[in-house]
């Protein structure tokens, strides 16, 4: 059995490096309605927001205190290169024409891939400071991945790509799934067309 983010203990590394990290990007996201054209929203935005920071700390507390020891180290560092990725991930295409509908009705305030480089700008330091890094993005995008299934990267030939983050996901494998008898994909989006 693969297991899943919420059967994990509540002190893993995992657990701490998704606080740290995504719920991070979800307050960015959020960030992006504050003052949107939605009044409603934006009146409930700030309570929204401070809890997300309480759980972005709440992680960043943890790996704090996992990278004390060796063992707690390697652990950080293989959920750091697990979540990462798939945090920088979160913020959309570059090109995303939905984030630029909403950019144009005062949904957002700024294009998906700034959001990213501020995130980036924000994290990365904060990771090294931790005495861990942040994984080789430029790497992993020159392999020129166009989606994944299960976690598991793959480029337009339908070929995986294997990268730092492969061997740490938390997902049934390519193979495994493969041994599927019956397989329903669903995509959606004009961008995954």
């Amino acid at each position: 059995a693969v297991p899943c983010l919420d059967q994990l203990d509540p002190e893993t590394a995992d657990v701490a490096a998704f606080g740290f990290l995504i719920d991070r990007v979800g307050q960015y996201q959020l960030e992006e309605f504050v003052d949107c054209s939605y009044l409603p929203l934006d009146r409930t935005l700030p309570r929204i927001i401070q809890e997300e920071k309480t759980h972005v700390g709440y992680g960043y507390v943890k790996i704090r205190d996992l990278v004390r020891s060796e063992e707690g180290r390697a652990q950080a560092q293989a959920a750091i290169d697990r979540w990462y990725p798939r945090g920088l991930d979160m913020f959309g295409l570059a090109n995303s024409r939905r984030a630029a509908r909403y950019l144009h009705w005062g949904l957002k305030r700024r294009p998906n891939e700034t959001a990213r480089a501020e995130y980036m700008a924000e994290v990365a330091p904060l990771i090294e400071g931790l005495g861990l890094s942040a994984t080789d993005r430029k790497a992993f995008l020159a392999a020129r991945p166009v989606g994944d299934t299960c976690c598991r990267f793959f480029d337009a030939e339908g070929k995986p790509i294997f990268g730092a983050v492969h061997d740490r996901v938390l997902a049934i494998g390519l193979e495994q799934l493969r041994r599927i008898p019956t397989v329903i994909g669903v995509v959606t989006g004009v961008e995954k067309m």
